[in-house]
């Protein structure tokens, strides 16, 4: 059974997994908008 600061960090690293995937996902979809590959 896990402990509960073994959770904490399960969650925190879902979370900043998370984070991470939608920081990257909204920094490339604007690079391409201001490249031109998208229209705005």
């Amino acid at each position: 059974m896990q402990t509960s600061r073994s959770i904490g960090k399960s969650v925190f690293a879902g979370l900043a997994g998370f984070l991470a995937v939608v920081l990257l996902s909204l920094g490339t979809d604007q690079l391409f908008h201001s490249a031109g590959v998208f229209p705005p």
